[in-house]
């Protein structure tokens, strides 16, 4: 991360100048880490100004919505940068979920609006009986749909086994599910109000009786998953912003969902910005990916439809069938186990 000093020869003594330096330099690291994600890193400007006995620190940052600013003042130009710093990066974790938590916003608004207009486009191809443009166009109004049903289905221990037997192919329960989903929205009097909600229910609900069709089809009882194949599942979870090819060597398939915000899964855990900061390495990150692969297959859909997909609790509720109290409830217990084994693992 870059930064730009004005007047640092007003640091005195003269070999104070190198310890400022050293100090932006560490701290900056820090504000580096909260902003790892970031689209562009941003640089740190550093004005210093003398007045009297006193330095007066200036620090502007230009965030994507908002330029950060922090003054500080002090006699020692040190200890002042030293202390600005520490405020300007609380500042840089609030505005960084701010800007997170109102794109976020936004592209739920639009994903709303694009499926409320192509309720009317939906309607007409169903009527004229084109399956395979309703289809298509489906995928357009809601992108993350085939990605949902790809993890949902590779979760579940028996579709997941038969696929790397090459018995089934991802395809195949692909085409089922979207073919049940034109023939479900046939039996509809009209459009439902919230498009995404109702596909997304019709999509879980409709795996769930692929996955017992196959039970009977091919004789096979599994409800389980060895823990090899569990963590090689739960890779799904670990990091994603593109599809995943539909190849069948699923073994050299690389999944790039959209990222976990930790920091902001810990914030609504009731952390403090200093306690937060204890996981913000590399070994916490690693920790806190494996913590996601112990977890049921349940409760990490429910969190990744969270966290992930960004669906609000009463929404996840409805796709899921349960009471909002109990996906609450739910993402409570998450939050916490993962708090504990994060103490557990990193600071024991």
């Amino acid at each position: 991360m870059k930064y730009h000093i004005q007047n640092l020869h007003l640091v005195q003594p003269p070999q104070q100048q190198t310890f400022f330096e050293e100090e932006i330099q560490k701290k900056l690291k820090r504000i580096e880490r909260i902003l790892k994600e970031y689209p562009k890193l941003p640089t740190l400007a550093v004005h210093i100004k003398k007045e009297g006995a006193e330095y007066v620190i200036t620090l502007t940052l230009p965030m994507l919505s908002k330029v950060l600013l922090v003054k500080d003042r002090g006699t020692s130009a040190v200890l002042t940068v030293n202390n600005a710093l520490d405020t300007l990066r609380k500042a840089v974790r609030e505005q960084k979920r701010v800007e997170r938590k109102d794109y976020l916003f936004k592209r739920k608004q639009q994903l709303e609006q694009r499926t409320q207009q192509g309720r009317q486009i939906l309607s007409q191809l169903h009527q004229e009986s084109d399956a395979e443009n309703f289809i298509h166009y489906l995928d357009q109004i809601l992108p993350d749909l085939r990605q949902h049903v790809m993890r949902e289905a590779f979760r579940k221990p028996l579709l997941r086994m038969l696929i790397k037997e090459n018995k089934l192919k991802i395809n195949d329960i692909l085409n089922d599910l979207y073919i049940s989903i034109y023939d479900a929205y046939g039996q509809l009097k009209e459009a439902p109000e919230k498009l995404n909600l109702w596909v997304y229910e019709i999509a879980d609900r409709k795996l769930q009786e692929i996955s017992e069709r196959y039970k009977q089809e091919f004789g096979v009882e599994r409800d389980w998953m060895p823990a090899a194949e569990t963590a090689e599942s739960e890779e799904l979870t670990a990091n994603a912003e593109e599809m995943p090819e539909l190849v069948e060597d699923l073994d050299d398939v690389s999944y790039h969902m959209k990222q976990y915000a930790w920091d902001e899964i810990l914030m609504d855990a009731g952390l403090s910005d200093e306690e937060i900061e204890q996981f913000e390495t590399e070994e916490a990150e690693q920790t806190m990916k494996q913590w996601l692969r112990e977890q049921d297959s349940y409760a990490l859909s429910v969190f990744e439809m969270h966290y992930l997909e960004r669906y609000a609790v009463a929404e996840i509720a409805h796709i899921k069938g349960k009471q909002e109290a109990e996906i609450e409830q739910l993402l409570q217990d998450m939050r916490t186990r993962l708090i504990n084994y994060l103490k557990e693992k990193i600071l024991s």
